[in-house]
């Protein structure tokens, strides 16, 4: 199975109409063909695609997103969080408690109601179908902001990240720190035997994922990809991080990780997103138009 992510951007021009230097007819045709004749190759969808599809300006475009993005018959992709959680959940059940995990790591599901399961929070807004869904979720603007609220904190973690590479001094202690914060939000609250993890050992575990994050990177690829694409955009000082560093992380780090194309006409994205692949030594397919990631996949393929 090859997997292929599209970037909201592209799902906006299949949507409503290409921008000055792409073949609609091509493109088009690239996408009905995948539909078609290619049924090993499948459309992914995440959390984050619904999200900013519900963004739209109006319940007619979001009805228009939705309608495409249920007509791929996609794949849905589990929440970033839940992604790198499951990750090291596995990771010190091997490493650490050399145990056999006991949960499985599901990134790719059949139904829409298992990401939203999910991702939790309580919400309960119900679709038919994904189109219906996204309509929901439109309308929806308490839904809508508890969603946002986590993007509220990365740009401020670019910042710190930023301030850390301007001061040589600081930037290994300031890492360790941002590490340590991070590694503890993902921790397990159970050993592999059912007994809860207590505070001082949890310490201790967040500490030796610290000290040996590299190991834990190799053996991570979700939250690798975060660790070296918020590495990218914290490289420039001068930049201001912004809330749309957030849902553009929330949208990568997933298919970054695990998919076989990234599709996305961000140039900022896909110079990260190509870092990423760089530094994961990952053969991910990364294209401005779907015409052209399908011709790799083909290429690849024969």
């Amino acid at each position: 199975m090859k997997t292929i992510y599209l970037d909201q951007n592209i799902v906006h021009y299949f949507c409503f109409g290409f921008p000055k230097g792409f073949d609609k007819t091509v493109e088009k045709e690239s996408l009905e063909r995948i539909k078609t004749l290619y049924p090993d190759y499948r459309f992914t969808v995440s959390l984050w695609n619904m999200v900013e599809a519900a963004r739209a300006q109006d319940r007619k475009q979001a009805k228009a997103y939705g309608s495409f993005l249920e007509k791929l018959r996609p794949l849905y992709l589990s929440e970033k969080i839940n992604i790198q959680k499951a990750e090291i959940e596995k990771y010190i059940f091997i490493y650490h408690f050399e145990q056999i995990p006991y949960h499985a790591l599901n990134v790719f599901n059949e139904h829409l109601s298992q990401v939203w399961a999910d991702f939790g929070q309580g919400l309960e807004i119900i679709g038919e179908n994904l189109a219906g869904f996204i309509s929901e979720l439109h309308g929806n603007a308490h839904s809508l902001d508890i969603i946002k609220n986590c993007q509220n904190i990365y740009p401020g973690i670019l910042k710190i990240l930023q301030k850390a590479r301007s001061e040589d001094q600081s930037n290994a202690s300031i890492q360790n720190q941002i590490f340590h914060n991070w590694f503890s939000a993902l921790l397990p609250v159970e050993k592999p035997d059912r007994s809860p993890i207590v505070k001082s050992e949890a310490e201790d575990i967040v500490s030796e994922l610290t000290a040996n994050r590299e190991n834990l990177f190799m053996n991570c690829p979700a939250i690798c990809s975060e660790h070296h694409i918020s590495d990218f955009r914290s490289s420039n000082s001068a930049r201001h991080p912004n809330p749309q560093d957030a849902i553009d992380l929330m949208h990568a780090v997933p298919a970054l990780a695990y998919c076989d194309a990234l599709i996305t006409n961000d140039g900022f994205l896909r110079s990260g997103a190509e870092h990423v692949a760089k530094k994961q030594r990952r053969n991910l397919i990364i294209s401005h138009s779907l015409s052209e990631g399908f011709g790799q996949l083909t290429a690849n393929a024969s």
